[in-house]
């Protein structure tokens, strides 16, 4: 899932959740994004995650304006996935998202 963004970019990317290669199923869970800047602090998200669809483990994540600025980046970044009171991580090592100027 690494991924390069511009800053303030807002339009939404849609993202596969796996599981050894196969799609995750969402139904019933809460996905959320989990971010770090640079230098490891915690990066409080104001976008907006949503599933898209369950069975095929697809999940959205439209940005808040303020998301994604250069002075964070490049941000480290992974889905949570809450079900049935367990989370798991996707991917289980975040990747690398770099914001570049405009």
């Amino acid at each position: 899932m690494p991924d390069t963004w511009v800053e303030g970019e807002t339009a939404t990317r849609v993202y596969t959740l796996l599981n050894n290669g196969v799609a995750h199923d969402l139904t019933g869970a809460t996905v959320t994004l989990e971010a770090r800047d640079k230098n490891g602090t915690d990066v409080a998200i104001a976008g907006t995650v949503a599933i898209a669809s369950a069975a095929a483990g697809t999940v959205t994540y439209s940005p808040h304006s303020s998301d994604l600025t250069v002075a964070r980046s490049p941000l480290r970044v992974h889905f949570k996935v809450a079900l049935a009171g367990k989370d798991a991580y996707f991917p289980a090592e975040p990747d690398s998202w770099r914001v570049y100027a405009v």
